[in-house]
């Protein structure tokens, strides 16, 4: 499986920050928003037309039924970069796991997932 596609930061970093272990905490007031970059610098074959598929996982590790997770994915679950409605986070949910699914062109699929966990107790400054 070849890495195509990464994500590591919110579309506005003052909404989120990443600890030492790269646990990413985020904190959002209107929406989640996180960009896809590709990874050509690490040789990755990017080669178009891309298509992208969004998913989450619970704290445990398990998928979230595509049904549960589609009202809160802003866009879609297959564009490159995506959006979670705040309406996420009002069932009480603090970590869970965005994945990404990227192919190439040519076929060729990467996965990347980041774990976040959802903070409302403090701000970034």
């Amino acid at each position: 499986m070849q890495r195509c596609y990464n994500f590591h930061r919110c579309a506005d970093p003052l909404l989120c920050f990443t600890d030492d272990t790269g646990q990413v905490y985020v904190n959002p007031s209107v929406r989640l928003a996180v960009k896809s970059t590709c990874a050509i610098g690490d040789g990755s074959d990017c080669a178009d037309p891309m298509s992208f598929k969004w998913g989450v996982e619970d704290a445990a590790g398990e998928p979230m039924a595509a049904e549960r997770v589609a009202p809160f994915l802003l866009g879609g679950d297959n564009t490159e970069d995506v959006s979670i409605s705040k309406e996420f986070f009002a069932n009480g949910s603090t970590e869970f796991a965005l994945s990404l699914q990227a192919t190439n062109g040519k076929g060729v699929k990467s996965t990347y997932a980041i774990q976040l966990v959802h903070y409302n107790c403090f701000s970034i400054h």
